[in-house]
């Protein structure tokens, strides 16, 4: 799973973040946990793999991963953020990959 820090249309070279949830690791992939896994992975079952994802009970962060560069942590990142309309995009971290890159990795699973 990954993070913009813009809210325009992606294009290829567009830089990647690291999505600041729990049950997420550092090269994008999603520990399933109690989610309930959609049969297929195309464009059409988008969101139902966002409704399963948000709807699974997190747990953990995935291995050793800097989830966020707020100054309170991860946990920090999220308590700051109650009533506020912007998400504060200077505390996501850089992934060092595009969205080609993280893409093509994927075809690779």
């Amino acid at each position: 799973m990954r993070a913009m820090a813009t809210t325009s249309r992606p294009k290829p070279e567009t830089p990647m973040k690291t999505a600041p949830y729990w049950n997420t690791a550092s090269r994008g992939l999603v520990c399933a946990g109690t989610m309930r896994v959609p049969e297929s992975s195309d464009i059409a079952s988008i969101s139902g793999w966002q409704d399963s994802y948000f709807q699974s009970e997190f747990t953990h962060a995935a291995g050793a991963v800097r989830l966020a560069s707020h100054p309170g942590g991860f946990i920090g990142l999220w308590k700051g953020l109650a009533g506020k309309k912007r998400f504060p995009v200077q505390h996501l971290i850089d992934t060092g990959e595009t969205l080609q890159d993280f893409v093509a990795r994927g075809s690779e699973r």
